[in-house]
C-alpha cells in the first residue's frame, strides 16, 4: 500500500509540473524501424535472436509451438532485406 501511494504521489507532482510548464515537452522516440513483420502461425512462436548477415539479409531464430513436432521446437527464420520470409 505504502509503494502504490508513493507512486500515486509522485505521478500526481510530475503532472502537476507537466501542466503548469507547457514548455516542458516530452521527446518523442525516433523510429529507427525498416520494416515490420509477422511470423508465425496460430499458436505461440518467440524471437530470441536476430543477425544481419554480410549479404544484407537478416536471420532470426527462436521457437513455435505453430510448427514442426508440436512441442517448443526451434525455429530459424531467413528473411529477404524488406523482412519477407525467404
Amino acid at each position: 500500500m505504502k509503494k502504490s501511494s508513493s507512486l500515486l504521489v509522485l505521478l500526481l507532482v510530475f503532472s502537476f509540473i507537466l501542466v503548469s510548464h507547457p514548455e516542458i515537452k516530452i521527446a518523442e522516440a525516433e523510429s529507427d524501424t525498416m520494416w515490420n513483420q509477422t511470423y508465425g502461425g496460430t499458436n505461440d512462436e518467440e524471437a530470441f535472436h536476430l543477425v544481419e548477415t554480410s549479404d544484407g539479409v537478416y536471420a532470426i531464430a527462436g521457437y513455435t509451438l505453430s510448427f514442426g513436432a508440436g512441442f517448443e521446437d526451434f525455429w530459424l527464420v531467413k528473411t529477404d532485406e524488406y523482412g519477407n520470409m525467404e
